[in-house]
Order: C-alpha cells, then sequence, then structure tokens
C-alpha cells in the first residue's frame, strides 16, 4: 500500500510504502509539477468552484492556500517569486505568460523587448528540456528579444541582483 504525506512544517512531501519512507521530495516541486498538470486539464474557475463545494471538508484549508499561490499567476513558485519582487519594486509594464515566436515568454516587458526566463529544477532537470530551452532563447533573440535568465537560487538568496539586473536592461544600459 502506497501512502503520501504531507508536512507542511516542513514543506517536505514523503510517499510510504509499506511503512518505509522511499521517496522525499520539496513540496514546491511537487506544487509545481501539479499546476502545469491542472493548467492543462482544467481551468482557474473550475478549480475555485470546486473548491467552493467542498468547503470544509479534509483539505480544504491546504486547497485554499494552493488556489490562492496559484492566482497570484506564473506556472511555478520560482516564477510567482518573480511576480512579487516586480510588485514590491513597483516594476510595472510586464506580462505574465506572454505569447511570441510560437513559444511562451515567463515574463516580458514587450515596449521594451524584455524576455524573462526563470529556470527551475522541476522543470529544467531534463536534458531534452534545456536543449529546447536553448533553442527557444536563440529564436527570441534573434527575433529581436534581449532574454535574461535567472534561477530559483537567484530569485530569492540575491533578489536585489535580479531587480537591479531588470532595471539596467530596462532603462537601456546593458
Amino acid at each position: 500500500m502506497r501512502r503520501v504525506q504531507v508536512d507542511m512544517s516542513t514543506n517536505k512531501i514523503m510517499a510510504a510504502q509499506d511503512g518505509q519512507n522511499c521517496i522525499k521530495q520539496h513540496r514546491t516541486v511537487l506544487i509545481d509539477q501539479l499546476f502545469a498538470t491542472l493548467q492543462r486539464h482544467t481551468s482557474p474557475s473550475s478549480l475555485e468552484a470546486a473548491h467552493r463545494r467542498n468547503l470544509g471538508r479534509t483539505g480544504s484549508a491546504v486547497a485554499a492556500r494552493l488556489l490562492k499561490a496559484a492566482g497570484d499567476g506564473g506556472e511555478s513558485e520560482a516564477e510567482r517569486t518573480l511576480h512579487q519582487l516586480l510588485r514590491l519594486h513597483r516594476i510595472s509594464g510586464w506580462t505574465p505568460q506572454y505569447r511570441s515566436c510560437g513559444y511562451v515568454i515567463d515574463v516580458a516587458f514587450v515596449a521594451h523587448a524584455l524576455a524573462i526566463e526563470v529556470d527551475g529544477w522541476a522543470w529544467h532537470g531534463n536534458v531534452d528540456r534545456f536543449n529546447s530551452d536553448a533553442h527557444r532563447q536563440n529564436i527570441l533573440v534573434n527575433a529581436g528579444w534581449h532574454v535574461l535568465r535567472f534561477t530559483w537560487h537567484q530569485l530569492t538568496l540575491t533578489p536585489e541582483i535580479v531587480v537591479t539586473q531588470i532595471a539596467q536592461a530596462l532603462s537601456g544600459s546593458r
């Protein structure tokens, strides 16, 4: 028998099989994967409606927190962190999940042709995805986009550098 347990105090997910822990994974990685799956198969409004129908049931409080996080925009916690940084520093003029050249840019400053990509382990832990992103970036650059890439560690450990680099790109001092 397989059982999954979420420990919200440590942000860990533990899957147990026959009483032994067999998988430990960061909660945010699993949540990002869950959001990506849900986005392919449902809409935010249908998730909200389902949540309202199930208020008060087991897991309702956790579901409310997850829906709030998803509602902040972005397909990953790293993207949502970038959005929070942009808002905190009053950087405006950006569009999340902007389509260009047949691809989706995580955050685009269209008026400045500035594309910001967020690289996380949950998505980029695969060589094919990594190669695909390099190809996509080359297409965007050849189409006139200036592309900045940031990792989860940069967003959380050195946010001031991230904000400075975005501000410099927007002011034209590259």
